[in-house]
Formats: C-alpha cells, structure tokens, sequence
C-alpha cells in the first residue's frame, strides 16, 4: 500500500505533503456544481406536512368528497391509498402511517412490488392478468 504522501503528491498538483494538503482543503472548500444521478429531485415529498397535501390532493381524485379520517374507516380504500403512497411517494412507512392517522404496522402490511400493489388487488398494465 502506498504512504499518504506518495498518493497525494499523485492526485494532485503539489509535489510535497504540505502543500498537497493546502490544494487538498483549497479543494474541498470550492463550491461544487456536480450534479449526481442519484440526488433526490426538489419535488419529492419528504416531510409530513408534504405529505398530507399530496394525500389531500390524491383523495380528490379517487373520491371528491373524502376526508382523511374517512380513509382510515374505509379497509378497501385504507388498501387503495396506502398503496399508491407506498409506490408513488418517499416516506417511510412510520411517516406514511401518520400521514393517515393509522398504526405502521397497518401500512407495513400492504406489500409493494415494482409498482404492483399486492393487497390492493390492481392490475398493472405491464403485466397480464390471470
């Protein structure tokens, strides 16, 4: 294994440890524009607050007129909707769970593949139904 001097007088510009250290910290305080492929995007729902008004949001478009409290009395549409969080939006289950009011291990049961939502019974167009 190569000594850290040797490595730094490699990958940067300075040929001796001291001043490899000065361009290593001149360089690691430099403003960074990179962007990376696995970076979360600027509009996925990370708090609980985000999530509630996308749920508020959902609900109007299966059902008008739908509360949340109505969604926990509801066990199909508990299924339905705890699955569409699951597979469309970044919480964690415990999250998701307060979003509806609901215990965690409720929506821990609702199992989600690939998009396809097991409890809730709905056929994906990818694959044929049987």
């Amino acid at each position: 294994m190569a000594r850290p001097s040797s490595l730094c007088s490699k990958r940067t510009k300075a040929n001796d440890r001291k001043e490899a250290i000065k361009e290593f910290k001149r360089f690691s305080i430099e403003p960074d524009d990179t962007v990376f492929l696995d970076c979360e995007r600027e509009d996925e729902i990370r708090t609980i607050e985000e999530g509630r008004e996308y749920l508020r949001a959902y609900l109007k478009t299966v059902k008008p007129a739908i509360k949340i409290e109505e969604v926990k009395e509801d066990p199909q549409l508990r299924k339905k909707v705890i699955a569409h969080l699951r597979t469309n939006i970044k919480l964690s289950p415990r999250k998701i769970a307060e979003v509806l009011g609901i215990d965690k291990s409720m929506v821990e049961k609702i199992k989600v593949y690939r998009g396809i939502r097991e409890q809730a019974k709905e056929p994906s167009p990818c694959l044929p139904i049987n």
